[in-house]
């Protein structure tokens, strides 16, 4: 009676992460939607610190804190206005 045991080649691997496309492990940009639900109470327009300051007090995850702290010091008039910025980074 002989064992199979399945031989890993670091395919599978490839195969799980082939999902996250040609951006690998990097956060999609949010929509300026998701930026308002994410931090309610923001007043516009918007500098860069109080943006920083409002995504500090809602502890926005720190994928979105690194990208936002990426942002050019200037006005935002809306959320959507923050995120066309944000997918600079791209």
């Amino acid at each position: 009676m002989s064992s199979h045991r399945p031989v890993h080649t670091g395919h599978e691997l490839s195969r799980a992460r082939a999902h996250e496309g040609a951006r690998g492990d990097r956060a999609p940009t949010p929509s300026g939607q998701t930026l308002h639900e994410l931090m309610p109470g923001l007043q516009f327009p918007a500098t860069r610190e109080a943006i920083l300051d409002c995504a500090r007090r809602q502890n926005v995850e720190r994928h979105l804190m690194a990208q936002l702290e990426r942002l050019p010091d200037q006005p935002y008039p809306d959320a959507i206005d923050i995120a066309r910025a944000l997918s600079q980074f791209g």
